[in-house]
C-alpha cells in the first residue's frame, strides 16, 4: 500500500462511501479500479440525486419552480411562470 500523506478526513469519507455501497449491495465485489470507477461515483450520484430531489421539492413548495408529470410518469421541472401584474 502506498504511503502518501493524504488527509485522514478524505480517507474516512471514501471509506464511508465504500461501506454505504456495500450496505446497498451486500454481495458486491470489485477491484480497486472498479471501485474507483463505479462504486464511488455511483454512491455520489445516489446521494446527490436524493439531495437534488429534496431541493426540487422545496422549490416547488415555494412556487419558485413548477413540476409537471410527463406521459411516462416521470416529473419534469420548469421555471415558475412569473406572476403577472395586470394593472
Amino acid at each position: 500500500m502506498s504511503n502518501i500523506n493524504i488527509d485522514d478526513t478524505e480517507i474516512k469519507r471514501i471509506a464511508s462511501e465504500i461501506n454505504r455501497y456495500l450496505g446497498n449491495h451486500p454481495h458486491g465485489g470489485d477491484t480497486i479500479d472498479g471501485i474507483t470507477r463505479w462504486w464511488i461515483p455511483r454512491q455520489r450520484i445516489e446521494e446527490t440525486s436524493l439531495l437534488v430531489q429534496q431541493a426540487l421539492d422545496y422549490l416547488v413548495s415555494e412556487s419558485r419552480i413548477e413540476r409537471k408529470t410527463s406521459p411516462d410518469g416521470r416529473y419534469l421541472y420548469f421555471g415558475a411562470a412569473p406572476l403577472r401584474d395586470d394593472k
